[in-house]
């Protein structure tokens, strides 16, 4: 689980019983295309939170197994897309990869088998699908972070929930593909359009695989084509706080800006709202270390992250 000094025990949103006193009742999750497993780091906020960790969880093929959870769990079979339609689901040798846009064989097969082999269709079901939006209201879910992980359709899906995203949906983890692997999608640059024309800045990204091109052998050092990246957004500064936010909306959203590496712009929030001191005296405790402050030190923890050593941060995937 890493080691002392890692984001499990540095983050202030672990601490359940210190945020309870603040008035923190619960996190909201929407975890789309979740195939029912929960993921880094809201695997650990889980066991942590347990039940007052709230999941709206998507995963439309009804095929994947639900696992046992800590959480309250809404689990959803419906697809999502832009508008209410029935639309067909290319169901994937390896489920994983299931998406509503197909595989482009004929691109794909270009590179090498282990980068289509799985992807390639192994049936069709036609199923009914709804947007984000409507099942956020059905819920009256009040989401603080949203990731959408579908193979290929997370623009169609944003559409579908510009509703909730201009309201205010804090933070989002979207995996975004830089490369057409799917007929018809949508590319990494429509989705940061979608998510910058909202209200949300790119906190931070990672890049998700690399594509190797049959011309060279496996064996041969080479490293090939970024195919997929996994983007970071929170809202920002002047969208936050253009509405009316209750104590607990601001507490959470600082906390996960926290999570993710981004302190600053917590105590930031936090310190625009004016009462929030003995909070920010708890974060920036839980955050101090012996190391002192060196001149590019993000380059130090990039490197750290990198290699594993003191993970201050959580993955983006």
């Amino acid at each position: 689980m890493g080691d002392i000094i890692s984001y499990l025990t540095k983050s202030i949103i672990f601490e359940k019983e210190l945020l309870k006193s603040f008035g923190v009742n619960n996190i909201n999750l929407i975890d789309v295309g979740s195939s029912f497993n929960l993921f880094e780091p809201f695997d650990s906020i889980e066991n942590a939170w347990g039940e007052d960790l709230r999941i709206l969880c998507f995963e439309p093929n009804r095929e994947t197994d639900i696992v046992s959870s800590k959480s309250t769990r809404i689990n959803i079979n419906s697809a999502l897309w832009s508008k209410k339609q029935k639309i067909i689901f290319h169901i994937a040798k390896e489920k994983s990869k299931s998406s509503v846009h197909p595989p482009n064989i004929e691109l794909i097969k270009k590179f090498s088998d282990e980068n289509w082999i799985e992807r390639q269709t192994d049936k069709t079901v036609e199923i009914d699908a709804v947007t984000l939006d409507s099942v956020i209201d059905q819920h009256q879910f009040d989401a603080d972070f949203v990731k959408i992980d579908t193979q290929g359709s997370e623009y169609e899906i944003l559409q579908g929930t510009k509703k909730s995203i201009s309201k205010g949906i804090f933070g989002a983890l979207l995996e975004t593909w830089s490369y057409p692997f799917h007929v018809d999608q949508k590319l990494t640059y429509d989705v940061m359009k979608t998510m910058d024309d909202n209200g949300y800045f790119l906190v931070d990204l990672n890049k998700g695989g690399y594509y190797r091109r049959k011309t060279v052998s496996n064996s041969t050092l080479y490293l090939g084509q970024i195919g997929q990246l996994d983007l970071l957004y929170f809202e920002t500064f002047e969208k936050f706080t253009s509405s009316d936010k209750s104590n607990e909306q601001i507490i959470k959203a600082a906390c996960l800006a926290d999570l993710y590496g981004m302190t600053d712009y917590s105590v930031e929030l936090l310190n625009h709202y004016g009462n929030f001191t003995k909070l920010i005296e708890q974060i920036l405790k839980k955050r101090k270390t012996l190391i002192k402050n060196v001149q590019n030190q993000w380059r130090v923890e990039k490197i750290k992250n990198l290699l594993k050593f003191q993970p201050r941060t959580p993955p983006l995937h």
